[in-house]
């Protein structure tokens, strides 16, 4: 629990940690400017402690490579919503490490804005103090976002014992205090929600002053219900039964069932009592109990927010019920009822996290939160700041290829136009479903479009349809193809182009018949999209073209293939050689090959050539996977089944011959593949498939796989660290990218640094405690017994540390110069530096190398600290050693500039004043002895001998006071 974890969290053990070592140089030769180092090596294993820190750069934000450029850092316990007002997503505060850098811990004060899948910190002139769990919504009737309560952190070490209780307005980037008769007692995570009912927001419970279930701490949980309705705070009475208190709970409108839902939360503040899955709908002026049987377990801090998108309330997340586990479920609530989803991909599991919908958008967004249990030695590792969207029933991590279509047997065409692949699914695992079954591939990343409005313009979910790129009139083409009925196949016989991000229906005069495992490629030599093969009930024919208008049947001459099964042909257009190249597995024997062979044909204007080799032909395969690789310029084959074997051999086809290529690593092996060139990302992309049989159905594949130069790379699953390279003690996000074939996928991951430790988690927060160059490799193993393995390098570096702190002189007179100068190892540049401790007439600036010119004598202990990009720091100090200005000769007897006195018989201070202490000793010591008067003259004489020796090195004028010593 929040309250429970904060004291450990502000324990300090950081400044426990940092050391700091001091050496002081003094030497001072007369009249001499004394050149040194004044080295000074630090060994600080921790960041320096807030309480002597100097401003430092900001710690680094923690995104995702290919997610936005900047983020907010990492945090629980946040404030989100949407602001319809001004359309973007603001958040507000939370807990977390770092947040003014140096290495402090505590909470935040900070506004961030996510628009158009960017965030932005915003620098309102007036913001609310740093908060801790404030609950926040927007407010329609004001057109302002309200923030109340949450943890008053602005001093952190009352932090935990201020809970604060006002209400703040947001409109238009300004931030403005509200001043209320009436107000909700002080309190933190209260649940807060618009609901239309009653016109404005509703408040709900949270851990408060004057709760009903206490701790003997003065705050307890509450069960009260308020509303905030035109910049007034009410407490409602209700009818009736109440949900029992409770604090981090989850709520939400469903505008459906016209019902504000509250859902679990904690009790109290003890991890001893359980937390509750209660479900809870505010209608008609009462609150009822609507659980049910099923539901989702006890959790609190959980995401929750209505989705426009989905209709449904969407649930992710939370702390498990014996607060040693964070959750990844997500759930829906559709009018009481729950349901558990099983996603192809899921944000990493945490807690204290904030989702919000935006309705205009038509998705939600998850930020942050907290990946480790709260009772684990040290939780701020587990800190997030990753972005999610969810849409349709899919989870895709912001700006990211975090998600994928579903898994098995797809097909996909590149869109020259839009600059972008195309894929159609059919749908999760092979369902009917329609929406969601188009996805977008660009830019090495993954996106599904979402369904059209009602009447559905868009294919539905299908497979084995025939889909290519009419380059003549600028779409994507679809015909035919089978759905994946648990009762049968269903044969479509329509005609779909996909053009400007959208599909529409073609109805042509002519129809080539309901048919599947048809292909097709457009013809640049006879200018036509060319439609071959496929079977089902009514196909007629073997080769159609399509004219931009209409289906035209292609009349065959010359080696015509077998019309035997006008099946499992596939076709790629040879643009170096000028024709289309078919391929097809023959039940007969082919010249020079023992056994059947897989036979190849050019088609040009209706002719068929029958271009099969005696030599270097692929195995009869079918099922494989063909395309024109326009970057090597072949024709490429992949895969495939015969006889019960499955294949992953890759042959080139080039001036009418086949050559097999030896690539490892090779994807493994697959039929059915969905293959074809992506110009904009310059390879020939393949995705998906079926594997070996399990007994319960093929295995399904979800990974990406891209080939050029001959090679294969696998794309998804990917591992992508969120820092190719950190600082000992700082935390580095691993995200595993992975479809789902057949279920859900287990992970174990391998070569973690030390202090790291693998979970059966996509998501994985790492924090090193050792240095060095570590590969990272995730392995994926779906159901079924197959498995796909990602990796990553990870560079870690020891934690900053100043190796010198120098300076060109350390004792010199005024009116002279010195220089200092830092020198850091470890840690990760750029470098920040502050100075503390200079003498007057020094300016401090953030450079590594600061000239120094005091106008006050004096020992001067000067101090620097030196941040890197991540906030840690290093700290170091010398000692500097100001004498009075030397006087020129001629000047002498005149006052010392600067204040400073002049030196007794011109020498320097120190020197002056250990002879006049040894003259004193003298005469004390002949005082002693006075009646050896032989004795006491010679030691008179031998003194007075002394002075006038010493007066004579600066002349007779030299003044004899030897004014104070210092």
């Amino acid at each position: 629990m929040l309250h429970v974890n904060a004291h450990r969290r502000t324990s300090g053990r950081g400044l426990a940690r940092a050391c700091v070592w001091v050496v002081v140089l003094l030497v001072v030769p007369p009249l001499a400017l004394v050149t040194g180092s004044g080295t000074v090596t630090q060994h600080s294993t921790g960041r320096l402690a807030a309480a002597h820190s100097a401003p430092t750069a900001a710690r680094s934000s923690t995104t995702l490579p290919s997610g936005p450029a900047s983020a907010p850092p990492s945090r629980e316990y946040s404030s989100m919503t949407w602001d319809a007002a001004d359309h973007y997503f603001v958040l507000f505060g939370g807990f977390g490490p770092s947040p003014g850098g140096g290495g402090s811990t505590g909470a935040f004060a900070d506004t961030w804005v996510l628009a158009n899948g960017t965030w932005n910190q915003l620098h309102p002139a007036t913001s609310p103090p740093p908060l801790v769990g404030a609950a926040m919504a927007y407010d329609p009737n004001s057109s302002e976002v309200v923030l109340f309560g949450g943890y008053n952190c602005t001093i952190q070490s009352a932090c935990w014992l201020n809970a604060s209780s006002t209400t703040w307005v947001f409109h238009a980037g300004v931030w403005t205090p509200l001043t209320l008769p009436l107000t909700p007692s002080p309190r933190v995570i209260p649940s807060l929600a618009y609901d239309p009912q009653y016109g404005g927001l509703v408040l709900y419970g949270g851990y408060a002053a004057g709760g009903s279930t206490g701790n003997g701490s003065g705050m307890a949980t509450a069960n009260d219900t308020w509303t905030f309705v035109n910049g007034t705070w009410t407490k409602l009475t209700l009818a009736g039964s109440h949900p029992p208190a409770r604090w981090q709970a989850g709520m939400a409108y469903d505008p459906n069932a016209n019902s504000l839902y509250l859902f679990g939360g904690a009790r109290d503040n003890s991890v001893s009592t359980p937390l509750l899955n209660d479900t809870w709908a505010l209608a008609n002026g009462s609150w009822t109990n609507v659980g049910r049987p099923f539901s989702p377990p006890r959790s609190a801090g959980m995401g929750f927010d209505y989705v426009s998108s989905d209709k449904a309330i969407v649930l992710f997340g939370g702390i498990n019920n014996t607060y040693d586990f964070p959750l990844n479920a997500t759930w829906e609530l559709v009018g009481g009822s729950w349901t558990r989803l099983v996603t192809s991909v899921a944000p990493p599991a945490r807690w204290s996290t904030t989702f919000v919908n935006a309705p205009s958008l038509g998705y939600g967004v998850l930020f942050g939160g907290n990946s480790y249990s709260p009772e684990a030695t040290d939780t701020y590792g587990g800190l997030l700041n990753d972005s999610w969207t969810f849409s349709h029933g899919n989870w895709s991590a912001l700006g990211s290829n975090a998600s994928a279509p579903p898994p098995g047997g797809s097909q996909m065409a590149f869109d020259a136009v839009e600059n972008e692949t195309v894929l159609l699914s059919p749908g999760p695992l092979g369902s009917t479903n329609a929406s969601g079954a188009t996805w977008i591939y660009s830019g090495d990343s993954w996106t599904p479009t979402p369904p059209p409005p009602f009447p559905i313009a868009e294919p539905s979910a299908r497979t084995q349809a025939a889909m290519a790129y009419d380059a003549k009139d600028g779409y994507i083409l679809l015909y035919g193809g089978t759905s994946a009925r648990p009762h049968g196949p269903l044969l479509f016989n329509d005609t779909w182009k996909f053009q400007g991000g959208s599909w529409s229906r073609l109805y042509p005069a002519h129809n080539p018949g309901g048919r599947y495992d048809a292909v097709a490629t457009y013809d640049a030599k006879d200018g036509y999209l060319l439609m071959l093969g496929g079977q089902g009930y009514s196909a007629v024919g073997l080769a159609w073209a399509w004219n931009g208008t209409d289906w035209a049947q292609v009349a065959s001459t010359g080696a015509v293939p077998p019309s035997v099964g006008y099946v499992d042909f596939r076709i790629a257009y040879d643009a170096v050689d000028g024709y289309v190249v078919i391929t097809q597995a023959a039940n007969e024997t082919c010249a020079g090959v023992t056994g059947n062979c897989l036979r190849t044909w050019s088609f040009v204007g209706g002719t068929w050539t029958d271009l099969t080799k005696t030599t270097a032909l692929p195995p009869p395969v079918i099922g494989y996977s063909l395309a024109w690789d326009a970057g090597d310029q072949v024709v490429v084959l992949f895969g495939g089944y015969v006889a019960g074997s499955l294949y992953n051999q890759t042959w080139e086809f080039s001036a009418g011959a086949w050559s097999q290529t030896g690539v490892n690593p090779a994807p493994y092996p697959r039929y059915q593949a969905a293959l074809t060139y992506d110009a904009g990302d310059g390879y020939l992309l393949m995705f998906g498939g079926f594997g070996p049989n399990t007994g319960s159905g093929p295995t399904y594949f979800g990974d990406t796989w891209s080939f050029a130069a001959g090679a294969w790379t696998q794309r998804i699953p990917s591992l992508a660290e969120s820092l190719a390279s950190v600082d000992v003690g700082v935390t580095v996000n691993l995200l595993t990218v992975s479809g789902s074939p057949g279920g859900v996928p287990t992970y174990a991951y391998s070569g973690l640094p030390p202090g790291c430790a693998s979970l059966d988690l996509p998501g994985l927060g790492c924090r090193p405690t050792a240095p060095g160059n570590y590969t990272i490799a995730v392995r994926v193993s779906y159901p079924g017994g197959t498995a796909a393995q990602a990796s990553v390098e990870l560079a870690v570096r020891p934690s900053p540390s100043i190796a010198a702190f120098e300076a060109s002189v350390v004792t010199f007179a005024l009116g002279n110069r010195t220089t200092l100068t830092v020198s850091v190892t470890g840690g990760t540049g750029p470098y920040s530096f502050a100075y503390l401790g200079l003498p007057p007439g020094c300016v401090g600036a953030n450079v590594s190398s600061l000239p120094c010119t005091p106008v006050l004598k004096g020992n001067y202990t000067v101090q620097v600290q030196s941040t890197d990009v991540f906030g840690e720091s290093s700290n170091a100090s010398l000692l500097l050693h100001v004498t009075p200005a030397v006087v020129p000769p001629g000047q002498r007897g005149h006052p010392h500039g600067n204040g400073s006195a002049p030196s007794l018989l011109g020498l320097p201070t120190g020197l002056a004043l250990v002879l006049v202490i040894g003259v004193a000793t003298l005469v004390i010591g002949g005082a002693a002895v006075a009646a050896r008067s032989v004795r006491r003259a010679r030691l008179r004489r031998e003194g007075e001998e002394l002075i006038q020796t010493m007066r004579s090195l600066d002349g007779p004028d030299k003044p004899q006071d030897p004014g104070p010593p210092w």
